[in-house]
This record gives structure tokens, C-alpha cells and sequence, in this order.
């Protein structure tokens, strides 16, 4: 019985109490259930919150992490407080160095990770399923700089970006549109596996760009 606390609350409360620290694996699913006493549903519902969180990352064939985290604190005052073109501006200042410092830093797990989320994308069943995994693909490229910071930055405004994506302003992720974004991340994911820092870093700019136009049907950013 969970009694008042959420599955979520509950796995949370666990990862504390077991004193998991970054880079610590979880146990599996069914094992967490058991342990819980929840149902795999319910261990599945929390886990795709806790990555939409910040809180932990996926590795597919090899297990669910805990990951660096802020404060929560400072992580939901900044997601309430956030507009969409302190947004732009703080996304367009941190991910394309990300791109670059992981084109110089990666690891070939690092690699593997940026190849099984594409893959989880570009099968992605539903549009929240693709956009997880669009969150997910940056996340690793923001761990792969080998810069806590960097890594921390990019948990503090992802969730941000989340809660503006899914404003009524949004234009609709159309078929092509989303083609059109697998393309781009295989542009920055190449340049990153071939240790091209300056057009990584080029290629998540344009991403970035034509993003947000998208997302913000504003004219701010020129794509270049």
C-alpha cells in the first residue's frame, strides 16, 4: 500500500534513503516494484517523471541512473519563473558549447547512449514520447562535455523548455517537421562522433534556432 505518498514521492524517498549518489544505478523495474510494493505501471509512470525531472537518465541495455541534481527548490522557481525568450537566449548560450566540448570529450559510451536515444526517437510512438527522447539526446550531449556544471545547467532550464513546448502557442509537430528534427540531431550527433567541435557546435545552433522559431512563431532568432 502507498498510502498518501505518489509512487513518485516513493521512489524518491528511496533513492535518498538507499544514499544513491550520481552515476549510481537503480535497481530494475520489477526488482524496485517488489521492493515498493507498487506495480511495474507504476514504477514505469514515475521513472518517465523522473527523467522529465532531471533526476535520473536511461542508458537502454543497461539501466536507469541517478543522475547530478540541483536543488528543487531553485529548480521550480526557476521552470515558473522562465519565459520563452530567456529561454532561447539561455539554451542558445549553453548547448551549442555543450555540442562543441562533447565532440572533444565524448566517450564511446557516450556515443552509444546519443545512438540509442536517437533510435528511441525516431521509433517514438506518440509525440510526448519523441519529445522525451529529444530531452534525453541533449542531456547525454550535456553529459559528455565532462563538465558537472554544464550538465547541471542544462537539468535546470530542460524542464523549463518542457512547460513552454507545451503551450497553445506551439505549432503542430507535423510529420516532416519531426524528420526534419531526427536529421538535425544525426547532424550533431556525426559531428560529435567524428570530433568536429566547430560544426557540432554550428549544427545544434541551427537546430536550436529553427526549434524555437517553431516553438515561439516569433521572428527573434534569424536562422543562419
Amino acid at each position: 500500500m502507498t498510502g498518501s505518498r505518489s509512487p513518485l514521492t516513493m521512489i524518491k524517498d528511496f533513492i535518498r534513503s538507499a544514499e544513491l549518489a550520481a552515476g549510481d544505478r537503480l535497481p530494475a523495474e520489477r526488482d524496485l516494484a517488489e521492493q515498493l510494493n507498487l506495480t511495474r505501471s507504476q514504477v514505469r509512470t514515475a521513472m518517465r517523471q523522473l527523467v522529465d525531472q532531471g533526476l535520473v537518465w536511461r542508458h537502454v541495455g543497461r539501466g536507469t541512473f541517478v543522475a547530478p541534481t540541483l536543488d528543487e527548490k531553485k529548480r521550480d522557481s526557476v521552470i515558473q519563473s522562465i519565459n520563452p525568450r530567456e529561454l532561447i537566449e539561455a539554451r542558445l548560450a549553453l548547448e551549442p558549447r555543450n555540442a562543441l566540448l562533447a565532440a572533444l570529450s565524448a566517450s564511446q559510451a557516450d556515443l552509444e547512449a546519443m545512438d540509442d536515444a536517437l533510435a528511441m526517437q525516431r521509433d517514438a510512438p506518440s509525440l510526448e514520447a519523441f519529445s522525451r527522447w529529444d530531452v534525453e539526446l541533449h542531456r547525454i550531449i550535456a553529459r559528455a562535455t565532462r563538465n558537472t556544471l554544464l550538465h547541471d545547467l542544462y537539468t535546470l532550464i530542460s524542464p523549463a523548455g518542457r512547460k513552454h513546448w507545451d503551450t497553445p502557442r506551439q505549432r503542430p509537430l507535423t510529420q516532416e517537421r519531426r524528420e526534419q528534427a531526427m536529421e538535425e540531431h544525426v547532424r550533431i550527433v556525426d559531428a560529435i562522433r567524428g570530433g568536429e567541435p566547430q560544426i557540432a557546435e554550428r549544427q545544434m545552433r541551427l537546430h536550436l534556432e529553427i526549434t524555437h522559431r517553431r516553438i515561439t512563431s516569433s521572428s527573434y532568432l534569424p536562422v543562419v
